[in-house]
């Protein structure tokens, strides 16, 4: 009797341990099917505002960064231009770009808006100025002394913001005969307008201001400071999934509160404080500066 008592419990826990096997294998199951299948590598498209090597090199921090909070590997890409970047960032190309505030506006006249995760802090402010440079021993001294024919302006290339649209509106605003600004040559880099003026081919150049500061000491000088302009963005691909994008938005705003965090951020420029939230209407004031002197503004890229 007794070994037929023990052998019915045996064969309860036997059918009791299958069935709770078979039941957390269903949950598990159900829960592979509602997992989220994981994210192939992401591409990040950086304009090429410098060269390619120093680009990398200054992205490197965050773009590792990024990658561990999202648990996906990261892919720095370089476009070769900026009519390239505007082209590709609006067609959807990369899954999260950094973008220059002219080439922005020029995007999203073109392509329509993206998903604006974050634009740049500088020095605690969500904008900068454009510097009208000269050599430190010119004797011109107001953007007015070069209305003459002879003088030449060394720009950037024509989609920059900061090297093109603001020194032209800020040479216009400041008092320069619009037939002299003609006489101009567009440069890849804001390092390569520095190395015009400072060789004397060119009598004034348009930089970024802190291009203007890292380089000061090499013997330039600004005789113009344009208005404020909103700073670069960091945009995702509308198709990025939005716990996705929402963690990238979330790592960026994060970065000013750690110790590597700042070191990150000055890793790509020096006054780099922060990133903080913004929208498309911050960039209204550039909009209203591009149509203002659109018929000035040689915009070959179209």
């Amino acid at each position: 009797m007794n070994r037929l008592f023990n052998l019915l419990i045996i064969a309860t826990l036997l059918f009791c341990s299958f069935s709770c096997s078979n039941e957390k294998k269903q949950e598990n199951n159900a829960e592979l099917k509602q997992s989220p299948p994981p994210l192939k590598p992401l591409t990040f498209a950086i304009q090429p505002f410098l060269p390619r090597d120093v680009l990398i090199t200054n992205f490197f921090p965050l773009n590792d960064y990024l990658s561990q909070e999202i648990g996906t590997q990261i892919i720095i890409k370089v476009t070769s231009s900026y009519e390239e970047h505007i082209e590709l960032v609006g067609k959807d190309t990369f899954d999260i770009a950094y973008m220059g505030p002219g080439p922005y506006v020029k995007m999203v006249e073109k392509h329509g808006e993206k998903n604006l995760l974050a634009c740049l802090e500088v020095n605690g402010q969500p904008w900068f100025h454009g510097k009208i440079i000269v050599k430190e021993d010119s004797p011109h001294q107001t953007v007015k002394d070069l209305n003459n024919e002879k003088s030449r302006f060394a720009l950037g290339p024509i989609p920059s913001t900061m090297s093109h649209y603001v020194p032209e509106a800020t040479l216009l605003n400041e008092g320069l005969e619009q037939r002299f600004i003609k006489n101009h040559a567009h440069f890849k880099h804001h390092e390569d307008v520095i190395k015009a003026v400072l060789s004397k081919k060119f009598d004034a150049g348009g930089v970024r201001d802190n291009v203007f500061n890292e380089h000061r000491a090499d013997g330039i000088r600004a005789i113009a400071t344009s208005s404020p302009i909103a700073t670069h963005v960091i945009l995702a691909n509308p198709a990025l999934p939005e716990e996705v994008s929402q963690k990238i938005k979330n790592s960026l705003l994060q970065l000013k509160n750690t110790k590597h965090g700042r070191s990150i951020l000055r890793s790509i420029r020096k006054d780099l404080t922060g990133f903080v939230l913004s929208n498309d209407e911050a960039f209204d004031f550039l909009r209203d500066i591009l149509s203002k002197h659109k018929d000035h503004f040689h915009e070959k890229h179209e």
